[in-house]
């Protein structure tokens, strides 16, 4: 982002293609099904003020890119999300029978309890059986469905932390909140999702859980969304080369020489237009020189013929 800042264009089309899939995963995640339709917009937003704020950034020695953008993410779908005022008010267990057909078939011939007890997934590199391969993707799609009914803030937080990696000090930075409010968050968003697979699990089939029965962990909640159908999911073509071509724009425009706030004029980052202009400027002194070396030749010739 330092060297887009200072006028490198490359420098975001490597940004954008290393975060690109992460920050679509986040905006369709946050907007939910009912608000697919508008993460592509969102998304846009998100790039487009990534570009306006460079220098801001470039201006905050040592902040980390993604807590910065995902910041911007997080309060553009916030706002995105108050201006519809979406409600959950559907229920997270309304199923589909022929999308949910083949994970009540593989839960019916799935181990009783596998989500529960301490009992892990295969491994990544364990290859899945049919059943196995059905129950996750099941899941995986459950999973998304109950993300949905999580009010916003447990969802930002439980995201964030659980597929980006922020540390609880990170998300109450972002989220302009106290440390010990994240934790609540984490804590409300994880119980409630819990309960909310256990409930998807005895409705395929599956055996209530006895009181106190031990509950999904972090690893656990990682594998079923490993298996969520959007986690591949890619921002269009056209929209990626369409905000590659706006930041492009963006430095040929000559936006770096604005300065900063608090700065005094003319101590922006370099631009282009700033060697253009220092180019220009050497020309100039350079044709303005060779005029004034030649003025006193011209002066002498003119005395030696008066004298002659």
């Amino acid at each position: 982002m330092l060297a887009y800042a200072d006028g490198d264009s490359l420098a975001f089309d490597s940004l954008y293609a290393r975060h690109e899939k992460a920050m679509l995963r986040f905006v369709r995640r946050m907007l939910g099904l009912r608000l697919a339709g508008e993460a592509d917009e969102v998304f846009r937003a998100i790039w487009q003020r990534i570009v306006d704020e460079r220098d801001e950034f470039a201006a905050q020695e040592g902040l980390d890119w993604r807590f910065w953008a995902f910041k911007f993410a997080h309060g553009l779908v916030r706002e995105r999300l108050r201006l519809s005022g979406r409600e959950a008010d559907f229920h997270a267990h309304d199923e589909d029978e022929d999308e949910d057909a083949d994970g009540r078939k593989a839960a019916m011939q799935f181990s009783r309890g596998l989500l529960r007890d301490g009992a892990s997934p295969a491994a990544e590199d364990e290859e899945l059986s049919d059943e196995e391969l059905a129950f996750w993707n099941a899941a995986g799609r459950r999973l998304l469905a109950c993300l949905e009914v999580l009010p916003e803030d447990q969802r930002a937080a439980f995201l964030l932390y659980q597929e980006e990696g922020f540390t609880v000090e990170a998300l109450a930075g972002a989220l302009g909140v106290e440390e010990e409010s994240v934790r609540n968050r984490l804590r409300k968003a994880r119980g409630h999702l819990r309960e909310c697979l256990e409930r998807y699990l005895s409705v395929l089939g599956e055996a209530q859980p006895d009181e106190g029965d031990a509950e999904l962990d972090d690893a656990q909640l990682d594998r079923v969304l490993d298996f969520a159908p959007d986690l591949g999911a890619v921002p269009a073509w056209s929209l990626g080369e369409a905000l590659r071509e706006k930041a492009h724009e963006a430095l040929n425009a000559g936006g770096l020489d604005e300065p900063l706030p608090g700065e005094e004029p003319g101590s922006g980052r370099r631009s282009r237009r700033w060697i253009y202009g220092g180019v220009a400027a050497a020309l100039v002194l350079s044709v303005a020189g060779w005029l004034l070396l030649r003025q006193p030749v011209h002066v002498v010739r003119v005395e030696a013929s008066l004298a002659a």
